[in-house]
């Protein structure tokens, strides 16, 4: 502990924090392993604890590379150096985060205003904090070298989904013809949400032995919840709620993908799988061919890949 620690570096730290704080929250619900349990808490607490600290110098955050009135260029440091490696190695997974976002939207063959007034305010974001990263005389280029922060039971989820997933596409089928594909690849599922992941290994299951009802009804779980989990990781939970706080419906928050996507079409191939939108219609009276459940399926695997495979 000691010394000095640049404001602009203690206003990086804070929109990490506030970037990654939802995705925290949701893998300590969807880890099982009590150590890592006690880990991610023990990250929410600590990062909870920052920003606090944060906050109390009443810092204007709108600009992180702004020095506004009456603020001090720098304040007497209060962590020691673990803390200060986890935030800074936090602040690159930051960088690359918008660098991925800005690589999304720069995709996009019709902008809207909205997705240039972002990618001017990504531009502005990432190449301040990217020069920081380089120059090792800067905290968060000090520990540069260390690579992106990984968050605890991150790497242990993606090896159980792949297990899990190699079960699953040798159990034997008994009274059914099994088939010989699936839809989501190993490969997409290792690089999306763990809880998205594991429905979609389920999907396959279901999908490899003929389960046409179990597998619609997955994806119908599978779609709002992969749009939740995009906005939450771009800090934008608050743009798919209404004003009682809840998610909107499957309809709408499929609406809310648009500007995100690279590939318009997809948007407008969903929007045509009324099986997919329709939640009015229960289980009890679903009842629907494999061919259907194919089509409605291809077209997620299609939104996944848009959303979070190049990610």
């Amino acid at each position: 502990m000691g010394g000095e620690i640049y404001t602009v570096t203690l206003k990086y730290f804070k929109l990490a924090i506030d970037r990654f704080m939802p995705y925290l929250l949701w893998l300590k619900n969807d880890t099982r392993d009590l150590k890592n349990i006690r880990e991610i808490e023990n990250h929410i607490e600590a990062y909870e604890e920052v920003k606090s600290k944060i906050e109390s110098y009443n810092f204007d955050f709108s600009d992180p590379n702004k020095m506004f009135d009456g603020e001090p260029s720098d304040v007497e440091n209060w962590m020691d150096e673990t803390m200060l490696e986890n935030l800074s190695r936090l602040s690159l997974r930051l960088l690359d985060s918008w660098k991925k976002e800005l690589e999304q939207l720069k995709e996009n063959k019709l902008r809207t205003d909205k997705d240039r007034i972002r990618i001017r305010e990504l531009e502005g974001l990432i190449w301040p904090l990217e020069t920081f990263s380089k120059e090792k005389s800067y905290l968060i280029g000090k520990h540069a070298d260390k690579g992106i922060l990984s968050f605890p039971g991150e790497n242990r989820l993606t090896e159980d989904l792949n297990k899990n997933y190699e079960k699953s596409t040798e159990t034997p089928v008994v009274g059914a013809e099994k088939l010989s594909s699936v839809i989501f690849s190993s490969e997409l599922l290792s690089s999306i949400p763990p809880d998205v992941a594991r429905l979609c290994d389920e999907f396959n299951f279901n999908y490899q032995n003929n389960k046409p009802n179990a597998a619609m009804l997955l994806l119908r779980r599978i779609l709002p919840l992969t749009i939740v989990r995009k906005f939450q990781s771009l800090g934008k939970e608050d743009e798919i709620k209404n004003n009682d706080n809840e998610f909107f419906d499957t309809k709408t928050l499929l609406g809310k993908t648009e500007g995100l996507l690279s590939q318009k079409r997809i948007y407008t191939e969903i929007q045509g799988y009324k099986l997919l939108l329709d939640s009015s219609q229960h289980s009890y009276s679903l009842n629907v061919d494999m061919v259907d459940v194919e089509g409605c399926a291809v077209k997620i695997r299609l939104l996944l890949g848009d959303l979070f495979h190049k990610v």
